[in-house]
């Protein structure tokens, strides 16, 4: 069996990939949301960095029109994260951009629910128990 290093390098060398740009396209990735905010890291997307130009996929031209007034300032809040002057330009594009939401917290049920839930799967027979068991403790952790 192949090392992954060999199998890595041997996929970079054929594919012409500097591996320099994927070190460096990966460090931005990482400190992106850090730099921009989640806000807004949420409602864009990074599509690709080379030599110095980053590509960013906004939702909408609203968001472009916005983002390109701060250019400037997310160039340095970007390499200030990075503490190297890797992103020397921004090209925003309309693109397709999931929106993330952040997820809701689940609450832990308490013993009066858990007894609740398992009187109901009592009920239910055997060869739904399993499954009305789970859809009841969602319930319950999302109402």
């Amino acid at each position: 069996m192949e090392k992954i290093n060999h199998s890595l390098r041997s996929f970079f060398s054929r594919r012409k990939y500097d591996r320099q740009n994927v070190i460096e396209s990966s460090f931005i990735h990482n400190v992106y949301p850090l730099a921009v905010g989640k806000m807004l890291a949420r409602s864009t997307k990074i599509l690709g960095y080379k030599r110095g130009l980053l590509t960013i996929a906004c939702k909408n031209s609203i968001y472009v029109t916005e983002l390109s007034h701060m250019k400037e300032e997310m160039i340095e809040k970007i390499n200030n994260e990075l503490k190297q002057e890797l992103v020397k330009e921004i090209r925003f594009v309309i693109g397709n951009v999931r929106v993330s939401k952040p997820r809701k917290r689940k609450k832990v049920l308490n013993q009066e629910q858990k007894e609740w839930v398992e009187r109901i799967v009592q009920q239910a027979p055997e060869c739904y128990q399993n499954q009305i068991r789970s859809m009841l403790v969602a319930y319950k952790e999302n109402s």
